[in-house]
């Protein structure tokens, strides 16, 4: 990790390696935090970057935000991005965590009294909100040989790239 701080923006750049030998890292994590100004604020923003690969086939990436907002397990996300929709968690008796995965094309976030949570992204996603105060975007899913169509039995989502 490497902290560079900054008169404007301090960033702090991380770093995930597969294995403790590998010269390339598999994953970063890019943080830029914004310094005070001298006027209260009324939003708090960070701005975070992910690089992401080379991954293995069948290999799944999700980036899952933890934090203490009371949401009910209900996230937004944009609809093709013109309109928020709501998307309640509900539970099933299979797959509950597939099936309350939803399109995310653009922004996702959760919400309570106070606060809001709200990620933007580059290109679509499936996002979740699995447990209470937790944003989940699946970033990355590949599965070798498989369609859109086919069906498979791990409950996870499939977005296939070929």
């Amino acid at each position: 990790m490497e902290i560079v701080p900054g008169k404007i923006i301090t960033e702090i750049r991380q770093y995930f390696y597969r294995e403790e030998a590998d010269e390339d890292y598999s994953y970063s994590v890019i943080t830029r935090v914004p310094q005070s100004f001298p006027r209260g604020r009324l939003c708090y923003r960070l701005e975070q970057s992910y690089s992401l690969g080379p991954l293995v086939v069948n290999t799944e990436a999700v980036l899952r935000t933890k934090t203490s907002l009371k949401n009910n397990r209900t996230l937004f996300t944009d609809d093709n991005g013109y309109q928020m929709m709501k998307r309640p968690s509900r539970m099933f008796v299979n797959d509950t965590v597939a099936r309350n995965y939803y399109p995310m094309v653009r922004t996702a976030y959760i919400e309570d009294d106070s606060s809001r949570l709200v990620l933007l992204s580059e290109r679509a996603h499936g996002a979740s909100s699995q447990s209470e105060g937790e944003l989940e975007v699946s970033v990355c899913i590949l599965y070798e040989m498989r369609t859109l169509t086919h069906t498979h039995t791990t409950s996870t989502p499939c977005i296939c790239p070929r």
